[in-house]
């Protein structure tokens, strides 16, 4: 299996530019032959837990963004993971969703959250399991791979390659040296 990691500038409350950029980035990889794209955390409305930043951008899985991000990237082939800020009624998650051939194959809440993603996203729970090339493939996100829990729970799964999005939470000018 070819993994691909896009660990991109962050596109604050820009969802069409995060899409473009996800397109143009998850095709390239493509033509690279990677089978799995990986892009960071909360990258579909920005990284800001800011409660007035989450408030306006969360969206409901059945949400038009979600159905927009579905097709603009349903001619890719890999699998791409994605992190967005996810709304299920009136709470707030940090998640990811795994798409294939546009169809959403994967969802997960991040389950250990920092104190301060703690205020304002719930905490998930379970983790799925996909399969690419015929390998088990589960989902973390960021902090999550800090509990050996996660990890060793997710290899008595099954899983065997762990898809992470995470927020480089370097500074631009640093980050980009």
């Amino acid at each position: 299996m070819r993994i691909a990691t896009c660990q991109l500038p962050e596109v604050h409350g820009d969802v069409t530019r995060a899409l473009s950029l996800m397109s143009v980035y998850s095709l390239e990889a493509e033509r690279r032959g990677a089978d799995l794209v990986c892009f960071p955390e909360c990258f579909l409305q920005g990284y800001d837990i800011r409660p007035e930043h989450i408030a306006g951008v969360a969206v409901e899985l059945g949400s038009p963004i979600i159905d927009d991000t579905r097709r603009s990237l349903s001619a890719v082939q890999p699998v791409i993971v994605f992190g967005l800020i996810e709304k299920a009624g009136r709470v707030a998650f940090n998640s990811a969703l795994a798409l294939q051939g546009g169809r959403v194959i994967a969802h997960y809440r991040k389950t250990h959250l920092l104190e301060s993603e703690a205020r304002v996203f719930a905490r998930g729970s379970g983790s799925p399991i996909f399969e690419v090339r015929g390998t088990n493939v589960g989902i973390n996100i960021c902090h999550d791979l800090s509990v050996s829990e996660s990890v060793e729970s997710a290899a008595a799964s099954g899983v065997r390659v762990l898809a992470c999005p995470c927020n480089n939470m370097l500074p631009r000018d640093v980050a980009e040296e």
